[in-house]
């Protein structure tokens, strides 16, 4: 059966502007947000900039399925696998924005419960950022050793309480091999929120230039402006080149 949609169009001229928001029919999503405080900063290359600082705030979200199946034949621990676009996780820290790459999730929710061991694990594999870095993965651990954080190893559908666990600290954002960093956070305050935004936003649809150019594989590429074709100025972060022809759009104005 086709899943169920959702679609609003905007129509300006020839341009026509479309918003779906599909999911299955037995898919249950939840979205939890977060907040919390950094704790720790490693950037031996220099690679972020000063607005990830330890004792700043952090925000974000994550949304899983909790019809996901278990695939760990072992009953202490639950492990779901989310590859769905609608799936993953979120986090703003300083100027960047950490996600999933909502064309590869391979987000992994994991459940332990052990006499003395449990654990409550986000892990995601795949990752962007909206600055030029890799990301090699985005994990929060919850541990707790008494082993009365959970009862069971099922796929909770409502948030972590946070006061039941131990250790709340293992909130991580790593670089990849070649942009190695790594930040890790404490989450404070975790809540259910809608999983879908409730109201549409107001959308403006406006005059648009295209930059179009032939690029070589593995150069950097970095557009810029001038006022009088002497003094230049960066327009958004170098693009890396593949190959083939690429383009970039900006607003007349």
């Amino acid at each position: 059966m086709k899943p169920p949609s959702i679609t609003l169009q905007i129509s300006s001229g020839l341009t026509v502007l479309t918003f779906v928001f599909a999911c299955a029919a037995s898919a249950e999503i939840k979205n939890f947000a977060f907040k919390g405080v950094i704790e720790y900063n490693d950037d031996p290359a220099f690679l972020l900039d000063d607005s990830i600082t330890v004792g700043g705030s952090f925000e974000g979200f994550y949304l899983f399925d909790t019809t996901t199946p278990d695939t760990n034949f072992d009953s202490t621990v639950g492990d779901y696998w989310h590859n769905r676009s609608q799936s993953g996780i979120v986090v703003k820290m300083g100027n960047y924005v950490f996600r999933s790459n909502p064309q590869h999730v391979n987000f992994l929710m994991e459940v332990v419960d052990r006499p003395n061991q449990d654990n409550y694990l986000l892990r995601s594999y795949t990752n962007v950022c909206s600055k030029p870095l890799g990301v090699d993965h985005i994990s929060w651990q919850l541990d707790d050793s008494t082993g009365t954080a959970v009862s069971d190893a099922n796929l909770p559908a409502t948030p972590p309480v946070l006061s039941s666990w131990q250790s709340t600290s293992g909130f991580y954002v790593r670089g990849d091999a070649r942009m190695p960093f790594m930040i890790r956070g404490k989450i404070t305050v975790i809540t259910e929120t809608p999983a879908v935004i409730p109201e549409v936003p107001a959308v403006t649809i406006g005059e648009a230039t295209e930059i179009r150019w032939e690029s070589e594989m593995g150069y950097f590429y970095q557009i810029q402006k001038s006022p009088n074709l002497t003094d230049w100025t960066d327009v958004d972060a170098p693009v890396l080149g593949d190959g083939t022809k690429l383009s970039r759009f900006f607003s007349k104005p």
